[in-house]
C-alpha cells in the first residue's frame, strides 16, 4: 500500500508541477494537486494536528503509569537536564519495562531511583549498567512527563479524502476537455 500510495503520490506531484493532469491545470488544480500528492506522501501530517499521536503524563505518575504498562513495552520519558558547561537541554528517552510486580520494582530494573523536590521527579540514582545509564541519564536531571501513545484511528484514512479531490479534479478536465472538443468540431 505504501509503495502504491508513493507512485500515485509521485504522478501526482509531476502532474501539478508541470501544470498538465488530463488538460491544463487552473492555478487552483495545480495547487489541489501538489496538496494530495503531499497528502498520500506524509499523511501524518495533517492527522497528527486532528489527532495527537503523544499523549503527556506529569511525571509525578511515573510510578502508576508503569503499574499499567505491559511488560515488554517502551517507557517514553521527557528529561531535563544541564550539560558540564552550564547549558540546559531536553530530550526524550525510550526505557524497556520489565516484567517485576509493582511500579517501584520496574522502575529499579531500569536503574533509576527518583526523589520528589518541590513537585518535581528527580533521578536520585542511576544503576551502573542499566538502560537507564545506557539512555544516558545522570543523576540530578529531572523527568519533566511521561509520553505515552494515544488510540487513534490509522493515518491512511487520509488517502480517502485525497483520491476524492483527485477523481474531482479528474472529472472537471475531463468536463473541459469535451468542452473544448464540442467547440473545435461546432
Amino acid at each position: 500500500m505504501v509503495v502504491v500510495a508513493a507512485v500515485v503520490a509521485m504522478l501526482i506531484f509531476a502532474a501539478g508541477t508541470q501544470g498538465w493532469f488530463l488538460t491544463k491545470n487552473r492555478w487552483w488544480e495545480t495547487f489541489a494537486l501538489i496538496f494530495i500528492a503531499f497528502t498520500l506522501f506524509r499523511p501524518g501530517f495533517v492527522w497528527d494536528k486532528f489527532f495527537p499521536p503523544l499523549a503527556e503524563k506529569s511525571a509525578t505518575e511515573l510510578i502508576q503509569v508503569l503499574e499499567g504498562i505491559d511488560p515488554g513495552t517502551q517507557l517514553r520519558l521527557k528529561i531535563k537536564g544541564e550539560k558540564l558547561n552550564g547549558d540546559e537541554f531536553e530530550k526524550v528517552v525510550m526505557l524497556p519495562v520489565g516484567d517485576e510486580a509493582t511500579g517501584k520494582e520496574r522502575l529499579s530494573s531500569m536503574g533509576i531511583e527518583t526523589r520528589d523536590e518541590e513537585g518535581k521527579v528527580i533521578v536520585d540514582m542511576v544503576a551502573f549498567a542499566s538502560p537507564a545509564e545506557k539512555a544516558q541519564i545522570d543523576f540530578d536531571q529531572e523527568i519533566v512527563s511521561i509520553q505515552m501513545e494515544t488510540d487513534r484511528p490509522p493515518k491512511q484514512i487520509m488517502f480517502f479524502p485525497a483520491l476524492v479531490f483527485l477523481v474531482l479534479i479528474w472529472k472537471l478536465q475531463k468536463g473541459r476537455i469535451r468542452k473544448d472538443e464540442e467547440l473545435a468540431t461546432a
